[in-house]
């Protein structure tokens, strides 16, 4: 995060790599910027490598909506208030949904489980919100993960289930 709430630029780098040994298995990365201006997102743009298939995702803000291009998608006005789903910001669960890979419009159902401890990045219990998030992406079983947020609206915890069906765990 760099900036202040006037002019605060958010750039996100998420690195997953499995080993078996000293062999890479599985490689997953996305690097995204998203620009917001007095709370207002005016662009977002990610790019996504899934084990070597490539994606992408560009919004940009045209009046009241955001202007979709992606690679999982012919361009499109997205509704008004939507979001990239990057998870940091606790408004997305309120809002539409834009898949930060490819530029999907996401149908998430949330639901509201209500606080619990959690443990932060030292292992320390916080309480935080739990939503649970469900959608179904084109042509694919329904996914899900689980978002913590402290009642200040910080970031405190993702689960969701993998591709294989491990659990990845952001804390």
């Amino acid at each position: 995060f760099t900036g202040d709430q006037h002019l605060l630029d958010v750039r996100i780098a998420v690195e997953i790599k499995v080993t078996l040994g000293p062999f890479v298995i599985y490689h997953y990365s996305l690097r995204g910027l998203e620009e917001w201006r007095d709370g207002v997102l005016m662009h977002a743009a990610a790019n996504a490598n899934d084990d070597g298939t490539n994606r992408f995702a560009r919004a940009t803000r045209d009046g009241n909506h955001l202007d979709v291009h992606g690679s999982s998608v012919k361009p499109y006005p997205a509704p008004a208030g939507s979001l990239p789903a990057s998870h940091w910001n606790e408004a997305e669960i309120r809002y539409p949904m834009i898949n930060a890979e490819n530029g999907e419009l996401m149908a998430v159902t949330v639901a509201d489980k209500g606080m619990e401890s959690v443990p932060d990045e030292a292992g320390r219990p916080i309480a935080a919100r739990h939503y649970a998030l469900t959608w179904r992406e084109q042509g694919t079983t329904p996914r899900a993960l689980d978002l913590w947020y402290e009642p200040s609206g910080i970031w405190a915890a993702l689960t969701a289930a993998a591709k294989n069906g491990s659990v990845i765990v952001y804390r």
